[in-house]
């Protein structure tokens, strides 16, 4: 006859082949559990962490939660609270939790009362009541905040996944605090353009939506608010949530310009809001009204601007490409040193024309031997690997690759006038500035103080930073831009093409900007 095992906690008898205790759920021989960090799932409220007693141990696999819920799996541990995935343990006649069956919007509904919902309240599609993974916090003690309260309000809407039950049981005589939420995941380490886009105004919406039932954030929203669920972006953290009688106009500002700072630094990598090249002007308009402006007066003020934004930065605009040139050798010198490059191809798209090109400048170093050498290689090294990478190849990569393929070409076109000053005995250099324009996208590198610009009904603006050392004074604050233009040591340049075996260009992307 099997061994039997006595639990040392209440004194149960158990199988030998027991893992767990089927009373209190005490490990009968040590516990293996699955290690996760927090930010898998759900980040915990700030709280010090809590000295595991030897009583707060895990449950054992499909141990029952409040007699609603049963786990499946322990996917979450540490010295606050464990975390479990879960389904709802209901029979055919009680409501369960139902989600919407539109991917777009996915939206999950806690049912009311004994006549649940059919269809969704947010877009109207049908629910289905298919049993759904959820995942269960549980602490020994209170550490959600008001994001426990928030299962009492049923929130539900597409961009928001809210705690959808919270409740407290005795497991061997203490207190446990359950949390449920639905199951997420972690965003991306990068996140698509596009789907910043796609999903912006709809996070906003979400926002405006939880103003209207009295929900904001302590501190605002940060990235970690927000995970992904089948491709799209929602609001899933709520430890830092606060519940009011009613979200001031403070709180929907804070709240307003905390999501537009995220989906700024999500565009673009930065935290501070400067104009970015990058983006189009409708889109910097946004950015600059909700973080430096007046700001927007709502969530849905502030969603229906970002969406037009985003239908003109996603949308394609036709244009057409006419190339001038002109090169001149100024008032000064005798011998004109630059040199350029154009070469253009008309492509038509279900007869949408959409012409590629790619455009350089080579200014060679003005006083420095054999500066027009310099240059003339550089456009020629550039025209020739134009040719030997197939200009279709690059007409049809993406605006990523054409970023990539200009450094490649810089770094070679560099490397060939660094060989020939260095096999002459020479200081030729040059400066050099290039672009690859795409339909009404554009990617720019430049090395040097040769520039691009921007000249539309707006006015002229400069598109590229030169590698001068005004520049860098004007950036460190030390002089104006007027200043910088009659100080005397405005023409030192600190970065040239053929100056270092590798040159770093500064390039960018600059999208939907005709």
């Amino acid at each position: 006859m099997a061994e039997k095992v006595t639990c040392p906690k209440c004194n149960t008898i158990n199988q030998s082949d027991d893992v767990f205790c089927l009373e209190c759920g005490r490990p009968l021989r040590g516990v293996s559990t699955l290690q996760l960090s927090p930010k898998e799932i759900f980040s915990g409220a700030d709280t010090q962490p809590l000295a595991k007693t030897a009583s707060f141990l895990p449950r054992p696999e499909k141990a029952i939660f409040g007699d609603r819920f049963i786990g499946s799996q322990l996917v979450h541990s540490d010295d606050l609270q464990f975390g479990y995935l879960v389904s709802e343990m209901v029979d055919g006649n009680t409501p369960r939790i139902m989600k919407c069956t539109n991917p777009e919007c996915g939206a999950v509904h806690v049912p009311f009362d004994d006549s649940p919902e059919i269809f969704c309240t947010s877009c109207n599609s049908p629910l289905s009541d298919s049993n759904l993974v959820l995942v269960l916090f549980e602490s020994q003690s209170l550490i959600f905040g008001d994001s426990a309260d928030l299962a009492d309000l049923r929130l539900s809407h597409g961009g928001v996944r809210a705690p959808t039950a919270f409740f407290k049981e005795s497991v061997a005589g203490e207190d446990r605090y359950c949390l449920v939420i639905p199951y997420v995941q972690p965003l991306l380490s990068k996140i698509e353009t596009n789907d910043i886009y796609k999903w912006g105004a709809h996070l906003a919406d979400a926002v405006g939506y939880l103003h209207q039932n009295g929900v904001t954030f302590k501190g605002g929203i940060s990235q970690d608010t927000f995970s992904r669920e089948n491709g799209k972006m929602v609001l899933s953290n709520f430890h830092k949530s606060l519940i009011v009688d009613t979200v001031n106009d403070k709180m929907q500002s804070s709240d307003i310009q905390a999501l537009a700072r995220v989906l700024y630094k999500w565009l673009t990598g930065r935290t501070q809001f400067s104009r970015d090249h990058g983006l189009p002007s409708i889109v910097n308009d946004v950015f600059e009204t909700a973080l430096q402006s007046k700001g927007f007066n709502s969530a849905d003020e502030f969603a229906e601007s970002f969406e037009k934004a985003a239908d003109f930065a996603t949308t394609f605009h036709p244009v057409d490409h006419k190339i001038g040139r002109l090169t001149d050798v100024g008032i000064i010198r005798t011998l004109n040193e630059d040199s350029l490059f154009t070469l253009q191809l008309d492509r038509f798209l279900e007869s949408t024309p959409v012409p590629m090109g790619v455009y350089v400048v080579a200014d060679g170093m003005g006083g420095h031997s054999a500066g027009e050498v310099a240059s003339g290689l550089i456009v020629n090294k550039i025209a020739e690997l134009a040719r030997l990478d197939s200009i279709a190849d690059v007409a049809s990569a993406a605006d990523n690759d054409h970023c990539q393929w200009i450094i490649k070409a810089m770094q070679e076109a560099n490397k060939a006038v660094y060989d020939m000053a260095k096999s002459l005995g020479s200081d030729m250099g040059s400066t050099c500035v290039m672009a690859v324009a795409d339909g009404n996208r554009v990617c720019i590198g430049n090395v040097g103080d040769s520039r691009a610009y921007l000249i539309n009904d707006q006015g002229i603006e400069r598109l590229t930073t030169d590698h001068s050392l005004v520049e860098r004074l004007i950036e460190s604050g030390q002089i104006t831009r007027e200043e910088a233009r009659r100080h005397p040591q405005r023409n030192v340049i600190y970065r040239t093409m053929g100056d270092k075996g590798k040159v770093f260009p500064i390039n960018f992307r600059n999208h939907n900007n005709p």
